[in-house]
């Protein structure tokens, strides 16, 4: 490790000249003109945090070989401070434990592949100066700062047959003073602690489950089962506590419906229904800083919303105050000081990236700090609208469309884009740069919630149990028809494009339906099931149970792509990470291969030290170019001269010859 001086940090200086300058940037006039590596780039800092006491801020610079830790003064953001290791070193994961000290980890690339990985110390550092230390000896990780005390802090660490624990550590020696009481008999559990910080709630597994189970601690000290996922199908989480700690909220599935969230009597044991969202899922929680209580939960239906449990709470009336300012924006507190007077909060939306406030609770006055992307101005972004549609078979589903500016409302090119998973995942409004890169460049994209996704409740994920290939692909098609009927594109300028599970969806879409697509594009996808079954089958029993229950009653081959590779009859842009284990570049080879034996044009990238979707900026750039320029010959205003021009039938033939033999893409 090497700390080197403030004015040798090229990261310290940069910011201080990006807070100067943010003002007299000058923005691109036209979407277009945005260049692409500014959607490629990543956020230019990350999690900004006010010191508990108020003079502090600390904020991460990425880049590409390293990330930087800087601490900054408050009142005027001179530089404190920073910590910066060797290159290929991220420092991440940085919280205050007291008014002048932080911890942090740090990620570091190793071998041959590009993602960083976090390594298994735990870091102290000064607010001013940046000296650094290891917090300890041992092999740990911050499970909770407790705001009652500046020299200790909760850690998680293995103990005794390497079952996790939580222990208090002090700050000064490193010393973990091991916690005598003893866990629940389950293996893997995550440990809750209340506002107090004593170890309250545990979630694992026992005797081998497939389903974890929620346990309480009583005050006599025996570990209770509340709640088993393995005997109800029913999962389980926990949200926090009310502040005197006597009583828990967690998430519980229901067989119908949404998730509901309970209140859990830490004394009895009993749980009472305390909030169910008729459509949608919890999806986050809010914590005062003052008493460490559960304060609202937030969720996910279109644009966020708030289930408010102490709307009279000091923080829930400070942040309707700020939500009033702005109005069509999502604002998350990220910190407070201790006495929570001061607050630093990030307010984004679906044109926005984010922007960091410090509010001042008491005079009111936000004061703008620093902006995720300069590069990236919300006035030149496309709107992101939340749909509803009605499926086939009557399945209420929704999505997100966003419509380029530069068609004023007129029909654009479509690119439909199925996101990964799939089981349990879904698409969220918000900032998404990939989607505000394809609208930039004049393409309308359209996400769908397709049956098996998640926030909408156990009922509707386990209707993609036996929908894999098929009742999914039917909701993305009723979908894209949907937007067809509405305006938003034409037919003849339409392709599906995705990334792992999606990239899967791309093709099928393709061999479904060889009339309403124009071109498709799959990225680290998985492309022949019956092999993907025995891979992720090899020594894992919750990768064949995933199967036996998402495959249920189908034919592996019969939902295959590389199968049905001859009812394909439009280009192809396939990509893939060559350290690939989540889907093994050899998928996208065997697409590649099929899809050249049909006659249809391919081209295919492999990326060098890229695992599944790409790290490197380098990379990220080169395949937002194959994609934009793949999309614009195929749906683009290219696209449209060229069928204006109507080529003959010979040229036509001509482009749909596919490479020789063994050739390989780009």
């Amino acid at each position: 490790m090497s700390v080197f001086p403030i004015r040798c940090c090229r990261a310290a200086m940069l910011v201080c000249a990006l807070v100067a300058t943010a003002a007299q940037a000058q923005p691109p006039a036209r979407p277009a003109d945005i260049p692409l590596s500014a959607f490629v780039a990543g956020a230019e800092f990350n999690n900004l945090r006010i010191s508990p006491g108020g003079s502090y801020y600390a904020v991460s610079v990425p880049q590409e070989k390293e990330t930087v830790l800087l601490m900054l003064h408050a009142a005027d953001l001179q530089r404190a401070g920073h910590v910066k290791f060797d290159e290929e070193a991220h420092v991440t994961g940085h919280r205050w434990v007291n008014d002048q000290q932080l911890v942090f980890v740090v990620a570091t690339q190793r071998g041959r592949l590009a993602q960083p990985r976090v390594n298994n110390t735990l870091y102290l550092t000064e607010a001013e100066g940046g000296k650094v230390r290891a917090a300890t000896k041992q092999m740990v990780w911050l499970h909770d700062t407790l705001r009652d005390s500046d020299d200790h802090v909760l850690v998680g660490h293995f103990g005794v047959a390497g079952a996790p624990g939580v222990s208090r550590m002090d700050l000064r020696n490193g010393r973990v003073e091991i916690n005598k009481v003893g866990g629940p008999p389950i293996a893997g559990p995550d440990y809750y602690t209340d506002p107090a910080g004593r170890l309250r709630l545990a979630v694992g597994y026992r005797n081998n489950e497939m389903f974890p189970g929620l346990y309480r601690r009583s005050d006599e000290g025996e570990w209770l089962l509340v709640h088993s996922a393995n005997e109800t199908r029913r999962g389980v989480g926990v949200l926090g506590f009310s502040a005197d700690g006597g009583t828990a909220y967690v998430v519980v599935e229901e067989n119908e419906g949404p998730d509901g969230i309970y209140s859990l009597d830490l004394s009895s044991g009993e749980l009472r229904l305390a909030h169910r969202d008729p459509r949608v899922d919890p999806a986050g929680s809010l914590v005062s800083a003052i008493d460490g209580s559960l304060l609202a939960v937030r969720f996910l239906d279109g644009r966020p919303k708030l289930w408010e449990l102490q709307p009279d709470a000091a923080p829930l009336v400070q942040l309707r105050s700020i939500q009033r300012a702005f109005p069509d924006s999502l604002v998350l507190p990220t910190s407070y000081t201790r006495d929570g007077k001061q607050g630093i909060y990030l307010v984004s939306s679906d044109t926005d990236p984010g922007q960091y406030f410090h509010v001042d609770h008491a005079s009111g006055q936000a004061r703008f700090v620093v902006a995720l992307s300069r590069q990236l101005p919300p006035a030149l972004m496309s709107p992101t609208e939340p749909i509803r549609l009605t499926a086939r078979d009557g399945l209420e589903l929704d999505g997100l469309l966003t419509r380029p500016v530069s068609a004023k409302g007129r029909p654009a090119p479509l690119v439909v884009l199925p996101h990964g998973g799939p089981i349990g995942v879904h698409d969220a409004w918000g900032f998404d740069p990939e989607v505000q890169m394809l609208a930039s460049r004049g393409f309308a994209v359209l996400q769908v919630n397709f049956r098996g996704s998640g926030n909408r409740g156990k009922s509707f994920r386990e209707r993609g149990n036996g929908e894999y290939g098929r009742g999914m692909i039917n909701d993305l098609e009723d979908a894209t028809r949907w937007a067809l009927a509405q305006g938003v594109t034409e037919q003849g300028r339409i392709c599906a494009y995705g990334a792992s599970y999606g990239a899967y969806a791309a093709m099928m879409l393709l061999a479904g339906n060889p009339d309403l697509f124009a071109c498709g594009v799959g990225n680290v996808g998985v492309y022949d099931i019956r092999r993907m079954i025995a891979y992720d089958s090899l020594g894992s029993r919750s990768g064949k149970a995933f199967y036996a229950e998402v495959m249920e009653g189908v034919e592996p081959d019969s939902i295959s792509p590389v199968k049905l590779a001859g009812d394909i009859r439009v280009p192809v842009l396939l990509g893939a990470g060559d350290r690939d284990r989540v889907a093994p570049p050899e998928q996208t080879r065997w697409m590649a291969k099929a899809l050249r034996e049909a006659g249809v044009p391919v081209e295919e990238k492999i990326y060098l030290r890229e695992e599944h979707g790409n790290f490197l900026t380098e990379n990220r750039l080169d395949w937002a170019q194959r994609l934009l320029a793949f999309l614009e010959l195929h749906i683009g205003d290219t696209a449209a001269s060229a069928k204006n021009d109507s080529p003959s039938p010979d040229h036509a033939v001509h482009l749909r010859q596919p490479a020789p033999a063994g050739a390989r893409g780009p």
